[in-house]
């Protein structure tokens, strides 16, 4: 009877083990072998304690558990890398910032589950600086997005240290997402999309940050994952962040953490500024009333989809820039320099309220602006040579005739010279609607190789008419 429970403890055995066969050699294979061991040598004095089917099934459980926490177990598969078996010895963790001056260890090389709210420590951002972490792709089902790491000055919106250096899982998919600090855009950061990660394999993601050596009011921007460079910026020095206290989180306390993921060698390394004569920004609002400025007097490129305000279309108005000429761009698209336009794109005049475009088969520039006189809703100014480096100063004005406020004249100006005019009827003209603000917008090529500065947006209270007022008396009765 001892001899017949024996062997069905043996087959019970053989059965659990078949189906945790390593598809490759275990770097561990002596811990393993005798790790194994002393789950089998467990499994058989349980089995032979046990009186009942229900006790045996407990025995195979505790059995396959203890196997999966062995060397090249389901738990430790890397064998004794990041296994906290006993039986295993203690493997030191290697320091990324061993080597490297100015750097700070956030995550060494054994790694970890990110948690929520995981706040590691503080660090102080720098112009000149490398951030890189490392993470072991998993494939995970997941509507909602999910974060790895994250540093920020805690400021929400309207900061570059917003999202100083964060990586994302995007929702609904497995790609994921570095999101950094740039300072050149409206919304402050920029983001290297899509990369689809191989359950099983580590990723190396990395953000280098440099002054060019050259041209040290200028900062070189470089995304790589892997080594491989996935995107590219360029800002001016002066608007880089710098100085301000960041939270270094593993994960952050806004986002699901991604805790099926193993992250290792987080670390950040700075390096000194190079000197360099800053801009010095002046306001082209200052001293004018109901003025909204959306680049001061230290110039911008031009970036697809770059949002940079919102404001109210009113009967009078100023819009105002001054743009560089550049002949860097290939032709054959229309491009787009900045735009004010309405949300509601067709059959409105407030779909070119304001634009700035290069013809697609020339160097030339044309500004369009609302006009509800012509049956397209716009009107253009004409195309324009610009030489590539000097700057061009387009103005927009729209005034109601004091002498007869029913009618209200439009004028564009080039160089304070006037290349289009026309007078239009106060109530005919776009008002009291929303208008979204682009450097530059989302429907055509961006003109990256311009440059812009001083670009407003003033307004002057509105001159009530005979007609306003038997309106208002209308409305009353």
């Amino acid at each position: 009877m001892i001899v017949l429970q024996v062997l069905l403890i043996f087959q019970g055995i053989l059965k659990v083990d078949s189906s945790k066969d390593a598809d490759e050699p275990c770097p561990d294979a002596d811990i393993q072998v005798e790790c194994i061991g002393l789950c089998r040598a467990e499994y058989n004095r349980c089995r032979l304690l046990c009186e009942t089917e229900y006790c045996q099934s407990i025995c195979d459980r505790e059995y396959q558990n203890c196997r999966d926490y062995c060397p090249c177990g389901e738990k430790c598969k890397e064998g004794c890398v990041n296994c906290e078996h006993p039986m295993c010895p203690e493997i030191p963790c290697d320091d990324p910032c061993e080597g490297r001056e100015n750097c700070e260890t956030f995550i060494d090389d054994c790694a970890i589950n990110p948690s929520r709210e995981n706040l590691i420590t503080t660090v102080i951002a720098s112009v000149n600086h490398v951030t890189s972490v490392d993470v072991l792709c998993t494939h995970v089902e997941s509507s909602t997005g999910m974060n790895f790491v994250h540093m920020t000055n805690m400021a929400m919106s309207g900061n570059a240290g917003q999202r100083f250096f964060a990586l994302y899982r995007q929702p609904d998919c497995q790609s994921i997402s570095l999101s950094f600090a740039y300072p050149e855009i409206c919304k402050f950061f920029s983001q290297a999309d899509d990369f689809e990660c191989v359950p099983g394999e580590w990723n190396t993601f990395k953000l280098e940050q440099r002054q060019d050596e050259n041209d040290p009011a200028l900062t070189n921007i470089v995304v790589s994952i892997d080594d491989t460079i996935v995107a590219e910026r360029v800002a001016a020095t002066h608007r880089v962040l710098k100085g301000d206290e960041l939270n270094v989180y593993a994960s952050n306390k806004w986002n699901d953490a991604a805790v099926d993921y193993s992250i290792r060698n987080f670390f950040y390394q700075t390096f000194d500024e190079i000197n360099y004569e800053p801009c010095v920004a002046v306001d082209p609002c200052e001293g004018k009333n109901d003025c909204t400025t959306f680049v001061d007097s230290c110039e911008m490129q031009p970036s697809y989809k770059n949002q940079c305000g919102r404001v109210t279309a009113e009967i009078n108005i100023v819009v105002s820039a001054e743009v560089k000429c550049s002949h860097d761009m290939e032709l054959g698209d229309w491009t787009n320099i900045l735009q004010l336009t309405s949300s509601n794109l067709q059959g409105n005049p407030g779909q070119r309220f304001f634009m700035l475009l290069r013809h697609k088969d020339n160097q030339q520039l044309q500004l369009s602006v609302d006009d509800p006189s012509n049956d397209k809703l716009w009107s253009g100014s004409g195309y324009f040579d610009c030489v590539p480096g000097e700057w061009q100063t387009w103005r927009y004005e729209r005034t109601q005739n004091s002498e007869n406020p029913i009618m209200t004249d439009l004028s564009v100006s080039l160089d304070g010279v006037t290349v289009f005019s026309n007078s239009v009827r106060t109530d005919n003209v776009y008002a009291n609607d929303d208008l979204d603000v682009y450097l530059s917008n989302r429907w055509h090529i961006a003109g990256s190789a311009y440059a812009v500065r001083n670009f407003y947006y003033q307004t002057s209270p509105k001159i009530h008419t005979v007609t306003d007022q038997d309106q208002n008396q209308q409305t009353k009765i």
